[in-house]
Parts: C-alpha cells; sequence; structure tokens
C-alpha cells in the first residue's frame, strides 16, 4: 500500500485535499459507517474508533469544511474540501 497525497482547486473558493492508497478498499457494508464515534473493526485493544470522527468533526465544525470517503478500483480515497479563508481570497482574486 502506498498513500498518495495531492491538493487542488478544483471549486472556485475551495480547496480539494485528496488521500488515497492502493490497498485493498474498505467493505461497501462499511464506508457508511466510518465515520462514526466508536466504530472499529479492529479488537479492544487495537483502536478505539475515533480517529475518523474527530477528523470529520474537525474538518466539518472547525474547518467549515466537507469529508468524504470512495473506493477506487485499485484502493480508497478521502476528499476533504476547504472553503479558503477570506484573506487568501482577496489576495488571488
Amino acid at each position: 500500500m502506498s498513500p498518495n497525497c495531492r491538493w487542488h482547486g478544483a471549486q472556485k473558493n475551495r480547496r480539494w485535499i485528496w488521500v488515497k492508497d492502493t490497498g485493498c478498499g474498505i467493505p461497501g457494508h462499511l464506508l457508511t459507517k466510518i465515520f462514526t464515534p466508536y466504530f472499529t473493526t479492529k479488537s479492544v485493544a487495537m483502536g478505539t474508533g475515533i480517529g475518523l470522527y474527530m477528523a470529520k468533526m474537525i474538518v466539518e465544525k472547525e474547518m467549515l469544511g466537507h469529508i468524504s470517503v470512495e473506493n477506487l478500483s485499485m484502493g480508497t480515497q478521502f476528499i476533504i474540501k476547504l472553503p479558503m479563508s477570506d484573506l487568501r481570497r482577496e489576495n488571488h482574486a
């Protein structure tokens, strides 16, 4: 598995960040659950299931963005969409 990360200005006043890997993907029936607090597929000693939930809360509540996940033909991709700050927009208008 080799993670890959890139960012791009895909929409006006927004920046997109893609993080993807070439692993086996996430089973389809789990995709809707991975951002749920305390959801984990690991044993109790290996994880709490809070990491992706916290990432979602930070991106969506604190940064006013959006985070999503999708399976690719080879691997998984997380997409983070963030609004540009007013100062950044003024400098690039």
